[in-house]
């Protein structure tokens, strides 16, 4: 089973390479107690990764 492989981009900063489905990491992310993430996924194909784009709001539970 091959498994895909992500950039992890968080206001606009590289935060590193994942493994694995994104969709469980948007999930934790979103999840936060003390921040509200707005998940922007971007396919773009940069040698073979796709990168996520995760644009960080303030926001309230």
């Amino acid at each position: 089973m091959i498994q895909k492989r992500y950039l992890l981009w968080l206001n606009g900063r590289s935060r590193g390479l994942i493994i694995g489905e994104p969709s469980s990491l948007a999930v934790r992310l979103k999840t936060s107690v003390m921040l509200l993430l707005v998940i922007e996924l971007e396919a773009i194909r940069i040698m073979n990764l796709e990168v996520i784009q995760l644009s960080l709001v303030r926001g309230e539970k």
